[in-house]
């Protein structure tokens, strides 16, 4: 991704983001959004990602967390990439499950 396509996507997540504060809507996406331009900006940060985890509302958010940074950091062939990944599988498989269930 160019610099300049990051820079304008984490700019434009950021100003999603306070609007959905504003009036009272997850601002989930767009933080997600702005973590992942960041990244190609490359200021990445963990406790960003850790930060970010901690307020999802849902195991389905979580997973998408992990897979979004397990994905972003193979790209670069970074530290964590495989766990991010496996765990961001794992909790997909609960969640499958779980609905499987809750359809019998």
């Amino acid at each position: 991704m160019l610099r300049e396509t990051a820079e304008a996507l984490h700019k434009d997540a950021l100003r999603v983001q306070r609007t959905a504060l504003i009036h009272a809507n997850s601002s989930f996406m767009p933080m997600l959004c702005a973590l992942a331009a960041s990244f190609w900006i490359e200021s990445y940060d963990e406790s960003e990602w850790l930060q970010l985890s901690q307020l999802a509302s849902s195991e389905y958010e979580k997973a998408l967390i992990e897979l979004l940074q397990g994905q972003l950091l193979m790209s670069r062939k970074l530290a964590g990439a495989h766990q991010r990944l496996n765990s961001a599988f794992m909790r997909r498989a609960t969640i499958s499950m779980l609905l499987d269930i809750s359809r019998c």
